[in-house]
């Protein structure tokens, strides 16, 4: 039977330092930290010792204090885009207009949440009939063709194929990286799709519910 599956303590512990990581390294971009001194009004830009063991080189004038973050939900955000160009938009369609957009409204780090590849399981059960009332109560009108599974139940780290390519993903990247921007990725690392490939190859990494 399909179990729920969770990472063990030690292992989350452990995940949940590289994600800190890859928070704090703004999704493996090289960034720096801005200083502004209040009594001149300058920028200055330092450089942390882990930026130093890591390898990563400072960007002039990214603010990694309080960075303005955008968050898109990407396939909703390109099902949206799909009816303005009446057919399947991927990650290649997104306009540079709404790219500049955000630039122009102070926006340093993009979040295009939910773009990785994902299993039939995560589908099927978003449809089961006890989450379908569920919708019916709250959005009575819905379609099936609306009901598009969890982002977060992740089966591989590769771009969902209905998207695009990583190299869609990381053409979208230095768009971004162009206009001063930078681009945010979700890691989950308490939990996988119940039908990504680890459950079967590595079920080491996972502790069964009862």
């Amino acid at each position: 039977d399909l179990t729920t599956m969770r990472v063990s303590a030690l292992s989350l512990l452990l995940l949940c330092v590289s994600l800190l990581c890859v928070g704090v390294l703004a999704a493996r971009e090289r960034t720096s930290i801005a200083a502004v001194d209040d009594a001149t009004a300058t920028t200055t830009t330092t450089t942390p010792k882990w930026f130093d063991v890591l390898g990563y080189a400072p960007v002039t004038g990214f603010n990694t204090t309080y960075p303005t973050l955008y968050e898109f939900s990407t396939r909703p955000y390109l099902y949206a885009l799909s009816q303005q160009l009446g057919r399947q938009a991927r990650l290649t369609d997104i306009p540079d207009a709404d790219l500049v957009d955000l630039k122009n409204k102070g926006v340093e780090v993009v979040w295009f949440m939910g773009v990785w590849t994902l299993g039939p399981y995560g589908l099927y059960q978003s449809r089961s009939p006890p989450l379908r009332q569920g919708y019916c109560d709250v959005l009575p009108d819905y379609r099936m063709d609306d009901i598009i599974g969890s982002p977060y139940a992740v089966v591989e780290y590769a771009t969902n194929p209905d998207i695009g390519t990583d190299a869609d993903l990381s053409n979208l990247r230095q768009r971004l990286n162009r206009l001063g921007m930078k681009l945010m990725l979700d890691f989950v690392p308490n939990h996988s799709a119940v039908d990504a490939p680890t459950v079967q190859s590595n079920p080491e990494y996972y502790v069964r519910a009862p």
